[in-house]
């Protein structure tokens, strides 16, 4: 609780007992935990920001773990992709957004990282091909950043369908030709 002045304590009570078991007093700790509650407070705030932000983004946000499970989601990747974030999220990406032929290039890039810390297709902004929900595949452009979490990774990666950008080049080459 927060006493009148601000500060924020924990309490911890235990009962002293007799041999025979009958309470015979007890002890009461008080702990000054207004530091810790302050910083917790400033990283809830900072993670709220956060996710405003990859919430208004306008590209699609997606972030897997180790094993390729999608682990965030934003609403442009709900557009993009069709998949709902509650349908999405916990899922491994490779049955979802990656075509077929791509995912075992998929796979064994995410462990060349692993075990170099080396990723050609990381911190580069790609062109790809992307699998829809109702199974139409499409251009887009997308950058992957491997972010250190303790001991693991995420991928963290913002990806644009370039569809509008690749029909609008063919279409200025068809007119040329």
């Amino acid at each position: 609780p927060e006493t009148p002045d601000g500060v924020w304590i924990s309490i911890n009570a235990r009962p002293f007992r007799t041999s025979n078991g009958r309470v015979r007093g007890g002890v009461i700790v008080l702990r000054d935990i207004s530091e810790s509650r302050h910083a917790q407070q400033e990283l809830e705030t900072r993670e709220a920001k956060n996710r405003a932000i990859l919430a208004t983004a306008h590209e699609a946000f997606v972030a897997i773990d180790e094993e390729s499970v999608v682990r965030e989601w934003n609403e442009q990747a709900e557009s993009t992709f069709g998949w709902p974030r509650a349908e999405i999220v916990g899922r491994p990406i490779t049955e979802t957004i990656i075509p077929q032929r791509f995912r075992d290039s998929h796979r064994q890039g995410i462990e060349h990282f692993l075990q170099t810390g080396e990723g050609p297709a990381l911190n580069r902004r790609l062109r790809l091909i992307a699998l829809h929900r109702d199974g139409h595949e499409f251009p887009v452009e997308i950058t992957t950043a491997p972010v250190q979490q303790g001991d693991s990774y995420l991928f963290a990666a913002f990806v644009h369908d370039i569809t509008d950008q690749a029909r609008a080049k063919q279409d200025l080459a068809n007119a040329r030709d």
